[in-house]
């Protein structure tokens, strides 16, 4: 897509902008502008400058403008603004379009959407006749990032959020490699937009966020937060920042079965369990549990079980009590006693019986793929009839990995 970005006044002496203390609208307009510009050919679009250099009267600026992203038949024209108010208690952004028929009024949408997500305060998309929404040929938006008189404002602003909230509501918000795992809150605390202090953002955009397990994508981990990409959304966003003292994001592991081989204790840590509420602590019985691993540490495997113990699936198991077998291991499976090889774990009466192969008993080598149902899933080294992959009884035979 083809851009004409409009820095705002920026074209003295006749078309300056406004001044608040030690805030130039004119230089805030350029700074936001010109990343804005630059971030847009980063992501593979054409934008370009429509600001005049010069004008003999504000009416022959706001033209020149308008009629620059016409000669140059761009596919969208955004100028940038600052706002500014007599009272300091003004705050927030909004995007004006010419009339709420405009084609503009979904990007003008999208584009607030973002900036709001920052944490300013949402004034909506409204409709006004300014000249540069009124000359202009292609769909046309006028961005007033914020009020320059605000302290509030002027405190969440960073020129480089900023500029980066506007390109991704111009052009579709780009994918950042994250870390896939579990946001583990362990106290109540608040889902906020952006590291600043609560205090300072609208409470609009601020969300409880209970003691829990969330499944989250991990971005960034920064000014002691955790930016994170929740996999369900909590108020308008999937997006939020939470304090990594309230938290711990936990990567998500390798795929297995935690094979417990002796009656043991599901604890949230590798302390001792005497030290440990009685309440935060839960029996586990010899078995097979299908289950990921996250770590192993202090003689302890830290594993996300599939289903829930307790209130958490996130646990830490006495490794000597245990053993945590990865899908896809090489090993051997013992087989203790002749068995049938199925295709599933059906019983064997509900399959065709050309389907059913005889296994003895005896050492195969195999890959252990998953535990399902009481049975192993192996992929044997050798076939057997027409397959390699097999269910077998996981009480008539051992997986033994190398």
């Amino acid at each position: 897509m083809y851009f004409g970005i409009d820095i705002g006044h920026n074209c003295p002496p006749y078309d300056t902008g406004a001044v608040s203390g030690p805030h130039r609208e004119d230089v805030l307009a350029n700074l936001v502008g010109e990343l804005v510009i630059s971030k847009l050919k980063e992501r593979s679009h054409k934008a370009v400058s429509v600001t005049p250099r010069s004008a003999s009267s504000v009416n022959s600026s706001l033209r020149q403008r308008a009629r620059k992203a016409n000669w140059l038949r761009v596919d969208y024209f955004v100028s940038i603004h600052f706002n500014a108010a007599g009272s300091r208690s003004a705050n927030g952004s909004e995007v004006f379009i010419y009339n709420y028929h405009s084609s503009a009024r979904s990007l003008a949408q999208d584009v607030l959407d973002k900036i709001v997500s920052l944490g300013f305060r949402n004034r909506k998309v409204k409709a006004k006749s300014f000249a540069v929404l009124r000359y202009t040929n292609m769909p046309a938006i006028l961005v007033e990032c914020c009020f320059l008189t605000s302290d509030k404002d002027m405190r969440l602003f960073n020129a480089e959020k900023m500029a980066t909230a506007i390109v991704d509501g111009l052009v579709g918000e780009e994918e950042k490699e994250g870390i896939l795992g579990v946001l583990k809150v362990k106290t109540n605390t608040i889902a906020k937009p952006s590291t600043d202090q609560s205090s300072s953002i609208n409470s609009d955009e601020l969300y409880d966020l209970g003691i829990g397990e969330y499944k989250a994508e991990l971005l960034a981990d920064e000014e002691g937060h955790y930016e994170v990409k929740l996999e369900q959304k909590i108020g308008q966003r999937k997006i939020h920042y939470i304090y990594s003292q309230q938290a711990e994001f936990i990567p998500g592991g390798k795929s297995g079965t935690l094979k417990v081989k002796v009656d043991t204790v599901a604890k949230p840590s590798t302390e001792q369990s005497s030290s440990i509420n009685p309440e935060e602590l839960y029996d586990v019985e010899v078995g097979e549990y299908k289950a990921k691993l996250l770590a192993e540490e202090d003689l302890h495997y830290q594993v996300e079980f599939e289903q829930a113990i307790g209130q958490f699936k996130i646990h830490y198991i006495y490794s000597l009590h245990a053993e945590f077998i990865p899908d896809g291991k090489p090993g051997v499976l013992r087989v203790k006693t002749n068995t049938v090889a199925k295709p599933s774990t059906e019983q064997s009466s509900s399959i065709k019986s050309q389907e059913l192969y005889d296994l003895e008993v005896g050492e195969y080598k195999a890959k252990f793929l998953a535990s399902e149902e009481g049975h192993y899933k192996v992929e044997l080294e050798q076939e057997i009839g027409d397959r390699k992959v097999h269910y077998i009884y996981s009480q008539h035979a051992e997986f033994i990995p190398e």
